[in-house]
């Protein structure tokens, strides 16, 4: 058996080296990282498409958790909710 797949979204601008994303995918196994074509100015119909294109809309075979800002303008907190009913996954509405 394999370990989960762990997807790592950065935000605006990417994460640099010594951000906590970018030390998680360097120490950890089963790691992908979202990557976008234009982190500087950011179209939310291109990072939700690459998102979209990553993680597929089923149930995950493991506990999980979504957590979504209610001001985020490239995911609508409805939108983070539909991918948390999608996949199974808790979810928390910061």
């Amino acid at each position: 058996m394999t370990a989960p797949r762990i997807v790592i979204v950065p935000g605006w601008r990417d994460s640099g080296p010594g951000h906590w994303q970018s030390q998680w995918e360097e120490r950890m196994p089963n790691v992908a990282r979202v990557a976008q074509d234009d982190w500087v100015t950011p179209s939310r119909n291109a990072w939700v498409g690459t998102l979209t294109r990553m993680v597929p809309h089923a149930a995950l075979p493991y506990r999980s958790i979504v957590v979504a800002s209610s001001n985020d303008p490239f995911c609508p907190v409805r939108l983070a909710g539909a991918y948390a009913r999608a996949w199974g996954s808790e979810f928390v509405r910061i």
